[in-house]
């Protein structure tokens, strides 16, 4: 359920540049080989509210972000809806929420620096969009490289 934003994207984004780690400690050397894959679950409406969560402008601003970082990062295109539609409760008994998403994929070193990257970008993401969570997947994965 979306809470009233404290900070701006921008703002929260700033502050994790300034403390995260060197990018050679998370970004991925080659394009092959053994990696993390993080997902996000990016909210771009409330089903809640049926307000909007993140702008288009906000989803350009944190790939450029994720870019700095990782070299890139993938998004699924939207035109005027969201491509990805979530639903939850938040216990048993409770109303089903349906609430609009885009999906941000990041291919990032097997390290720890990079999961921790991920844990205070998921909770800037929190706090800017006033969402209770923003869910971040983490999965070691293998990426196919050329033939030898």
């Amino acid at each position: 359920m979306a809470k009233r934003k404290h900070r701006s994207l921008k703002q929260l984004l700033g502050d994790l540049r300034r403390h995260a780690v060197a990018r050679e400690a998370i970004r991925l050397r080659e394009l092959s080989g053994f990696a993390y894959r993080f997902t996000i679950f990016f909210p771009l409406v409330s089903g809640a509210t049926g307000q909007g969560i993140f702008s288009r402008r906000e989803t350009i601003e944190l790939g450029e972000f994720l870019s700095e970082f990782f070299d890139g990062c993938s998004t699924e295109a939207s035109n005027d809806k969201p491509p990805l539609t979530g639903l939850w409760r938040s216990g048993p008994n409770s109303k089903l929420v349906v609430d609009g998403h885009t999906r941000i994929v990041v291919y990032a070193a097997q390290s720890e620096a990079a999961s921790e990257f991920f844990q205070h970008l998921k909770l800037a993401l929190e706090k800017a969009s006033g969402e209770e969570i923003v869910l971040i997947e983490q999965a070691a994965v293998t990426v196919v490289g050329p033939l030898p």
